[in-house]
């Protein structure tokens, strides 16, 4: 999917979700990061490193947590789903750390080599109006 159609698809929720909850533009470039990532990188998978029944959304998971100093680069994210999720923020908090990086970092490297940042774009896109 083209980072244009990313930022198109994106506006309506980002406006709507101005208007309700004061999202701010920082919000928004993560919003669109955290799409590239799941689906240009990731390619809409469940890349959890350990077994289980995987099922529900595809989410973008900080690997190490931004409250306990992790950064919101790529190569600190990883696509899992809804039942991977609630088990690395419960029973399998802190393990598989390693494996999900290697991962990440993995994926992020190629994706790179290919021309793609996985980041909000900086050049002359153009921004569809906000309702």
């Amino acid at each position: 999917m083209a980072i244009e159609q990313i930022v198109h698809e994106a506006a309506p929720v980002v406006s709507a979700s101005i208007a309700i909850f004061g999202i701010t533009f920082l919000r928004w470039r993560t919003y669109v990061q955290h799409e590239l990532i799941r689906s240009e990188r990731d390619n809409n998978e469940c890349l959890a490193p350990f077994q289980h029944d995987c099922g529900g959304v595809l989410t973008v998971h900080h690997i190490d947590p931004r409250g306990r100093g992790g950064s919101e680069d790529p190569t600190n994210k990883l696509t899992v789903c809804e039942a991977a999720q609630k088990l690395l923020h419960g029973p399998l908090k802190g393990r598989f750390l390693n494996e999900m990086r290697d991962i990440a970092k993995a994926r992020t490297e190629l994706g790179r080599q290919n021309g793609n940042e996985f980041e909000f774009p900086t050049g002359d896109i153009k921004l569809p109006p906000m309702v």
